[in-house]
C-alpha cells in the first residue's frame, strides 16, 4: 500500500531517520558549513535592497550555497538506503554526492535565482516557486536530470501538495528558530545578556544548531521526494533506488 503525503508522516519518518543517523548527517553538515563560518566574520554588512541586494550576495552565503548542495547530494542516497530499511555505505554516499555535486549545485543556482527574483518582484512568486522547487535536488541525484530538467520535475512533483510543502518547511524552519533561542538562552544563562551578542561561544553553537538543521532539512527533502514519488507515480523505493544499481 502505497504511503499518503502527510505533514506528519513525512516529518515523523525524516526525524526518525535523522535521529539514527544524527552523527554522520551532522558531520558532513558541519564540513559543509565551515567554509562559510569562516569567511564571516570578514565580511561587512550588506547594503541596498532589491535586486541590489541580491547582487550582492556575501562570500558566506556563496560557500553555504555551494557546499550545501554537496551536503544534500551525500546525505541523499543515504537515506534512500534507510527507507529502504538498510543501513548506510558512507562510502556510496561520498562517492554519489561528488558524482552529482556539479549538477546538483546548478541545479541549486537557477532555483535560488528563481526564488529570489520572484521575492524581489512580488514575493508571492517568489514563495510558489520555492515550494514547486523544493524536491529538485533529490531529482536531481537520483534521476540523474540535468538542471533545468530537475526542476521542471520537481516542479510537476510537487503540484497539488504545495501547501502540504509549506507546512513541512514551516516546522522546519520552527526548529530552527527553536534552537537559535535555545543556544542563546544557554549562553545568556552563562555569560550574562549583556555579552552574549559578541561571546565566541555563541557563534561556535550557531554552527552546531546550522548544521543540525542544515542536515535534517536534506533529509526531509529527500524523503518528501519518496513520498511524491510514491503518491503520485506508485513507485517503491526499490524501485527508486534501483538507478544507483
Amino acid at each position: 500500500m502505497a504511503p499518503s503525503f502527510r505533514v506528519g508522516a513525512v516529518i515523523g519518518t525524516s526525524f526518525k531517520i535523522w535521529a539514527r543517523n544524527i552523527v554522520f548527517f551532522g558531520i558532513v553538515s558541519l564540513v559543509a558549513h565551515l567554509p562559510g563560518f569562516f569567511l564571516r566574520p570578514t565580511e561587512s554588512q550588506p547594503t541596498g535592497s532589491g535586486l541590489s541586494s541580491l547582487a550582492n550576495t556575501s562570500p558566506s552565503a556563496l560557500c553555504n550555497l555551494v557546499f550545501i548542495q554537496l551536503l544534500t547530494a551525500i546525505i541523499c542516497y543515504g537515506v534512500l538506503q534507510q527507507l529502504r530499511g538498510r543501513s548506510i555505505d558512507y562510502g556510496a554516499c561520498l562517492l554519489i554526492g561528488f558524482g552529482r555535486f556539479f549538477p546538483a549545485l546548478f541545479t541549486a543556482i537557477l532555483a535560488a535565482l528563481a526564488t529570489g527574483i520572484g521575492f524581489v518582484l512580488l514575493i508571492v512568486p517568489g514563495i510558489i516557486w520555492g515550494l514547486a522547487f523544493w524536491v529538485a535536488l533529490p531529482v536531481c541525484v537520483v534521476e540523474n536530470l540535468g538542471p533545468v530538467e530537475s526542476l521542471r520535475r520537481s516542479y510537476n512533483l510537487t503540484k497539488d501538495y504545495r501547501w502540504s510543502i509549506l507546512g513541512i518547511a514551516l516546522l522546519v524552519l520552527l526548529i530552527a528558530v527553536l534552537g537559535g533561542l535555545l543556544i542563546g538562552g544557554v549562553v545568556g544563562f552563562f555569560i550574562g545578556a549583556s555579552h552574549i551578542a559578541l561571546h565566541p561561544a555563541l557563534d561556535i553553537l550557531k554552527l552546531v544548531v546550522e548544521s543540525l538543521v542544515g542536515s535534517l532539512s536534506a533529509v526531509v527533502a529527500t524523503t518528501a521526494y519518496y513520498y511524491l514519488r510514491a503518491v503520485k507515480e506508485g513507485a517503491d523505493i526499490d524501485e527508486i533506488v534501483a538507478v544507483f544499481e
